[in-house]
């Protein structure tokens, strides 16, 4: 049931993401999507500090970093259909009766 509502708000995210990007396609008339390092840098620019500085610089330059340079609504639907997927699969394992 959480993971349900957090594949929808990740749904909504995107659109709404999209909408902005599309917004900003027919104000300039170039295509310029907001970079997920850049959404999150304007909601909490603290923690995305904290997040750089405690983490291992080898952890956060080769598994951190690059998603942050793409497309925040590709990242946000991404992460939903993957999150979706899992738990559609732990639905059927449930419903099934095997718990392993």
């Amino acid at each position: 049931m959480i993971a349900r509502i957090l594949v929808w708000l990740l749904f909504l995210g995107a659109a709404a993401i999209t909408g902005r990007d599309g917004l900003a396609l027919l104000e300039t008339g170039t295509y310029g999507p907001i970079a997920l390092g850049e959404l999150w840098h304007a909601a909490s620019p603290a923690s995305l500090q904290l997040l750089e500085r405690y983490l291992p610089a080898v952890v956060w330059t080769n598994i951190v970093a690059p998603p942050l340079h793409w497309p925040a609504w590709t990242v946000l639907a991404g992460t939903a259909v993957i999150l979706s997927l899992i738990s559609r699969q732990r639905r059927r394992k449930w419903r099934s009766g095997s718990f392993s």
